[in-house]
């Protein structure tokens, strides 16, 4: 990897109920909380006060880390290949999945999900980092007349991902830093895992 495009600094944080410890790489001036059980989340400190009409619109100020294979409900074998093949340039299982998740997404707000769903558009890349291969993901879509472009960079040694969103009109929006974060990512788990759940 090249260098970040600002200088970052190394933080802690821990995810609530303390099940996991993350440390990681964030710019001058950002700050962190913990999100769920296994997420944690970074922004700048000024982001924290600001009004936000929609989640969207705080997407390219938050940079989100999270365990992919312990989400809200533990993942299935066939989701855990689907992520094992992504490094492998496997990508039409993820694809799959990505877009069941924006039809999901759609049918909730109550929208016609077949006229309404946003066609996606994937790009890849892959990295040797720091503790192993990185697979950058980054996709863009329009939705209700708003172009919205995301990045989420997979972690193979650890099941962590890192997202970010990118808005050329921000100073630095999280998705220009995901990739450094997720390089620099180390997290001590404090659980273990019992008939595919989480055991405290």
């Amino acid at each position: 990897l090249e260098a970040p495009p600002v200088s970052m600094n190394t933080v802690t944080q821990s995810s609530k109920e303390n099940l996991a410890t993350f440390e990681f790489k964030v710019p001058e001036g950002w700050v962190t909380g913990p999100q769920y059980n296994l997420s944690v989340v970074t922004c700048p400190k000024d982001a924290v006060e600001k009004k936000f009409e929609t989640e969207e619109d705080s997407l390219p100020f938050v940079v989100g880390i999270g365990n992919y294979y312990y989400p809200a409900l533990a993942l299935s074998e066939k989701d855990k290949q689907m992520y094992k093949d992504l490094f492998t340039g496997k990508t039409s299982a993820y694809e799959e999945h990505m877009r069941q998740s924006f039809g999901n997404a759609v049918n909730m707000a109550g929208s016609d999900p077949s006229s309404n769903i946003p066609k996606v558009v994937f790009k890849y890349q892959h990295y040797d980092g720091t503790h192993g291969k990185i697979t950058e993901v980054q996709y863009s879509y329009t939705y209700n007349g708003k172009a919205t472009h995301m990045i989420q960079c997979y972690r193979e040694d650890i099941p962590y991902l890192v997202t970010g969103a990118f808005d050329d009109s921000v100073d630095l929006s999280s998705g220009k830093i995901a990739l450094w974060v997720a390089d620099s990512l180390k997290v001590t788990e404090h659980f273990t895992v019992k008939d595919n759940k989480i055991v405290t």
